[in-house]
């Protein structure tokens, strides 16, 4: 589980939660991942998360894209990672401001921003087709 924490009104980091699948007791917590961290993605034995009221992307504490918007969606298809971004403000004041979309290579380096003008914050972002990110894809 991602605990999200809304630390920006809690002052609580976001954080993993690890459970037991057959009887959802805590097994582990892993703090320190972000602040109003969005999505998760575990690559290998590492989890990959938006951190996103710091506008990056991070493996554990390490940040390893730094957009320096709110970064929230995350979608994987073993070949390219895309992520979501949307200027931050208010509920009411990110209506009608941009949207942003990020592609990085499976190496995690920058390959292309689109800019969506005025279309309002990106609150998910999915591959049509092999998403890895989807929890019925995770093996």
């Amino acid at each position: 589980l991602l605990a999200h924490n809304y630390t920006q009104h809690s002052g609580r980091m976001s954080e993993l939660i690890l459970l037991d699948k057959k009887n959802y007791k805590i097994i582990k917590r892993i703090g320190n991942i972000g602040d109003s961290s969005h999505n998760i993605l575990k690559i290998k034995d590492k989890y990959l998360t938006c951190d996103s009221l710091n506008g990056t992307l991070k493996i554990g504490e390490k940040i390893v894209f730094n957009s320096e918007i709110f970064t929230r969606g995350l979608a994987f298809n073993g070949k390219y990672f895309i992520l979501g971004g949307s200027e931050y403000g208010s509920r009411g004041e990110r209506i009608g401001k941009n949207g942003y979309i990020f592609i990085l290579d499976k190496d995690l380096k920058f390959v292309k921003k689109y800019i969506l003008e005025k279309h309002g914050p990106i609150f998910d972002i999915r591959f049509k087709n092999n998403d890895l990110s989807l929890s019925n894809k995770i093996k």
